[in-house]
């Protein structure tokens, strides 16, 4: 049986196997979970088609398409035929890497057990094992351990001029790398860039280079313009207050998020110049309106999706987004999750920002940023110096369809519904 990328809704159907949860050649049966999937924006499971051994095609690390086949379910005299295939996938890539810098040869290594993966351990025993040994009585002058050696002779280091930091000084990995990072020759200067060496790469994940290239994407597409402002919140404030004191009985944490989607939905609704997109030569509205909710993850930044949220209650909405942003940064949203967002909001008040000029979403026409909320000295009707409450916003939009006038018209459509909330019931 074949064992296929599902169809999960990436942009470019690329997907990467971060982890097979059980070894080549290891037993699987129907639904049980195999397989760890990484998209450009979100992580899944994969789950096994039937019963039998598992043989791997496509390795940890490497990329596949939607549909691809990835490794099969074996049965009876399936397995056999298998076995020396499965020889190339015993070892994830960090370790096929190590061993090719050590001139190991992995099939050379034997296995306890059929299908046993090969192990970093297992590399470096091997290369022990093929030091001559005049090699091995000098090297052993010196006490480090086997993974200091590997690296030592990997780039040239002598283990008599390193001061070890392990017990009985003994030379461990870190101290052979800190003597790399100290002796290496800087890289050459270019006219591009002759600044020194930062000390190290990190490889951007499917998730970030997808984004870097969304952003890039959308500037390219769009001719982006973004007005910038106050919004004075003492009425929303009021609002703000009574989710608070009635959280326990309504179920709900406040956040500004949850209210100024409701906000932003409301707004739209009454000047729905934002909830659309130039395709070709023509505009093109949609008939709903979808607010996406920017959530800070650990692999970066992810959208949900609010559908319809002009006609949700704030309190639905606070429910929902609260489950959209706990999935969000434990890796589980769907792509249908993150789908068909129309306008979108940002809030990065919540992280002490106040102004910025936020990127539109690819195919949207409006995105509306809110800073941090802050108490100024405001002035009365009867001109009496009072506390007031106020928020930041920067309102992005595709200046090929929205001119000036017009997201003038809707801030001042966005403000009359933050200055009257009852339009939020």
């Amino acid at each position: 049986m074949e064992i296929r990328i599902p169809k999960i809704g990436v942009e470019n159907g690329d997907v990467v196997i971060q982890q097979w949860l059980k070894s080549p050649g290891e037993p699987v049966h129907k639904d049980e979970i195999i397989a760890i999937l990484e998209t450009d924006k979100v992580v899944t499971e994969l789950s096994s088609p039937g019963d039998g051994v598992l043989h791997v095609v496509v390795t940890e690390g490497q990329r596949a398409k939607m549909t691809e086949v990835i490794g099969h379910v074996l049965e009876g005299s399936e397995v056999k035929g298998a076995s020396m295939r499965e020889e190339n996938h015993r070892a994830n890539p960090s370790v096929r890497r190590l061993a090719e810098s050590m001139g190991v040869d992995l099939s050379n290594i034997p296995a306890e057990k059929s299908y046993r993966r090969i192990t970093r351990h297992d590399v470096l025993q091997a290369a022990d094992d093929a030091k001559s040994p005049v090699e091995d009585l000098s090297d052993h002058l010196v006490p480090a351990t086997p993974l200091a050696r590997a690296l030592s002779r990997q780039w040239a280091i002598d283990l008599g001029g390193i001061e070890g930091s392990g017990p009985h000084q003994e030379v461990l990995a870190t101290d052979v790398r800190r003597v790399r990072l100290t002796t290496a020759p800087a890289p050459p200067s270019t006219d591009l860039d002759s600044r020194p060496s930062s000390g190290g790469r990190t490889p951007l994940t499917p998730m970030r280079q997808t984004i870097a290239r969304n952003m890039m994407q959308s500037l390219a597409e769009s001719a982006q313009m973004t007005l910038m402002g106050w919004l004075d919140i003492e009425p929303l404030f009021k609002v703000f207050q009574a989710l608070q004191e009635d959280r326990e009985y309504l179920g709900v944490r406040p956040s500004w998020s949850a209210i100024f989607v409701k906000v932003l939905a409301v707004a739209v609704a009454a000047n729905p110049v934002l909830n659309g997109r130039l395709a070709g030569q023509e505009w093109v509205q949609w008939g709903a309106i979808n607010i996406g909710v920017a959530v800070d993850t650990e692999r970066g930044l992810l959208v949900p999706v609010i559908r319809e949220a002009d006609h949700k209650t704030l309190v639905a909405i606070h429910r929902e987004l609260a489950e959209l942003a706990a999935k969000a940064r434990e890796a589980r949203l769907s792509s249908d999750e993150m789908s068909e967002g129309t306008v979108t909001l940002s809030n990065f008040g919540s992280f002490g920002g106040e102004w910025g000029t936020p990127i539109l979403n690819r195919g949207q026409t409006g995105l509306l940023g809110i800073g941090a909320l802050e108490k100024y000295a405001a002035v009365d009707r009867d001109d009496r110096v009072v506390v007031g409450y106020r928020m930041p916003y920067s309102l992005t939009v595709d200046h090929r369809v929205v001119d000036g006038a017009v997201a003038g018209r809707f801030i001042k459509t966005l403000k009359g519904v933050v200055n009257r909330p009852t339009r939020l019931l």
